[in-house]
């Protein structure tokens, strides 16, 4: 594919900050098009092929289709740009809030390092606009879990009188599994916060807490901003 210059008014301030992401944004969009331009590789002019491999005289195929089709490549392209802007934004707020959250917590006394785990808020001189940098360990369910369910569920076999209808109801809220199979980490923690001080479910919330496994970490960039410093925060909708 052969690459020209385009020109783009606007100040130099804008052109330094957003040069990076263009480039990143225009390789992304040639990918997607060299992507498309592949699919039409031994196809000759004035035909189309199908999902099926079949070579379809142009005049054959039905506009509507034909428009249908080149609104598809055309948005995924325009969108496999969007998502690499994101992910310039992204990487680079990451790298620049760690390690300025991590000076400030330096400066404070504390621990840069562990700076980089939890919620910290950045927000600019005239607290009209701020960065929310979230980073939190995700966690899931082992098999364990089956173990720790049978003991709950004897515990509302046990109370199936309807002397602990709200115990009974929570417990069989909390092991409804999602459309995925799994069990959802908050219900089961409505659990835990329950005082109760019969043995078997004792037992029963000590097997659920050991049944949990780190899977990761989930981070995340939220950007709001206001029009005066005493102004309702409104978020800036974007996938990064």
């Amino acid at each position: 594919m052969s690459k020209q210059t385009v020109e783009i008014a606007c100040g130099a301030e804008t052109a330094g900050a957003l040069m990076g992401v263009f480039q990143e944004m225009a390789d992304a969009y040639g990918k997607a098009v060299a992507r498309q331009q592949a699919d039409r590789e031994g196809v000759p002019d004035g035909y189309e092929k199908n999902a099926r491999g079949w070579l379809i005289p142009a005049g054959e195929v039905k506009s509507k289709d034909m428009l249908e089709s080149r609104f598809v490549d055309a948005f995924h392209g325009l969108a496999a740009a969007a998502a690499a802007a994101c992910d310039h934004v992204r990487l680079a707020a990451f790298a620049e809030s760690d390690a300025l959250v991590g000076m400030i917590v330096a400066d404070a006394g504390g621990d840069a390092g562990a700076a980089q785990r939890g919620k910290a808020t950045l927000q600019n001189l005239a607290a009209t606009r701020r960065v929310t940098i979230d980073r939190r360990d995700t966690v899931a369910f082992g098999p364990e879990v089956q173990a720790a369910k049978d003991l709950v569920m004897a515990c509302v076999r046990k109370w199936s009188d309807g002397a602990n209808a709200h115990l009974v109801q929570l417990a069989m809220a909390a092991f409804q599994a999602n459309g995925k199979g799994d069990l959802s980490v908050g219900k089961v923690a409505a659990l835990w916060r329950i005082e109760c001080a019969d043995e078997k479910w004792q037992a029963a919330m000590s097997a659920l807490k050991e049944a949990l496994r780190p899977t990761g970490t989930a981070t995340y960039l939220r950007f709001h901003e206001r029009g005066a410093p005493d102004g309702k925060w409104q978020l800036i909708e974007a996938r990064i």
